[in-house]
C-alpha cells in the first residue's frame, strides 16, 4: 500500500513538473509582426546577462525560438522578419553554429527588407563566419562586397560595418 502511494505521489510530481516545463516553454502568439518581435526582443532583453556565461547555449536557442516565431508567423514583413533572421543568425554565431547562421544570413541577403543595414549586416556576418571557420576566400569575398555596395553610405551604423570589413581586410580606413 504504502509503495503504491509513494508511485502515485512520485508521478504526481513528475507530472506537475512536465506541466511546468512546457508553459515555460510556451511561447505567446502575436496578432502583428511588430508586436510578436518586440515580445522576442524583450525576452531577449530579459535574458542578456545569460548570454554572457559560459554556459550560454540553451538559453541562446529559447531566444532563436522566440525570434523564429516572428519569421514564422509574418514571412512577408520586410522590417520585423529581417532584423528577426539577423538576431538568429548572430545567435547561432555565438553559439558557434556557423553552418546556420550562414543559412540565416543568407536568407536576409535573399529577402524583402528595406534596409540596407540588414543586407550589410548579414555581408559582414556571413563573412565573419567564413572567417572563423578557415574559408579565407569566400570570406574576403562577403566582406568585399559590403565594402562595395555600402562604402557611401549616409547609415552611420552600415558606415561602421563598412570600416569593421575594412579592418577585417587589413585596409586603413
Amino acid at each position: 500500500m504504502n509503495k503504491n502511494l509513494l508511485r502515485f505521489g512520485l508521478l504526481v510530481i513528475l507530472t506537475l513538473l512536465l506541466i511546468t516545463c512546457m508553459k515555460k516553454s510556451k511561447i505567446e502568439e502575436f496578432p502583428t509582426a511588430l508586436e510578436q518581435f518586440d515580445y522576442a526582443a524583450q525576452y531577449h532583453q530579459m535574458h542578456s546577462a545569460k548570454i554572457l556565461q559560459k554556459d550560454n547555449t540553451q538559453i541562446i536557442k529559447e531566444i532563436i525560438e522566440h525570434y523564429k516565431r516572428v519569421v514564422d508567423k509574418f514571412p512577408d514583413d520586410d522590417v520585423y522578419t529581417p532584423e528577426a533572421k539577423l538576431q538568429i543568425a548572430n545567435g547561432y554565431y555565438l553559439i558557434k553554429n556557423y553552418k546556420k547562421a550562414i543559412k540565416y544570413y543568407n536568407s536576409i541577403l535573399k529577402g524583402n527588407s528595406k534596409l540596407d543595414y540588414h543586407y550589410a549586416r548579414a555581408l559582414k556576418g556571413i563573412g565573419d563566419c567564413y572567417g572563423i571557420t578557415e574559408e579565407k576566400d569566400l570570406a574576403v569575398k562577403y566582406w568585399t562586397e559590403c565594402i562595395n555596395k555600402y562604402k557611401d553610405s549616409d547609415n552611420k551604423t552600415v558606415i561602421k560595418l563598412v570600416d569593421e570589413c575594412k579592418k577585417n581586410l587589413g585596409i586603413n580606413m
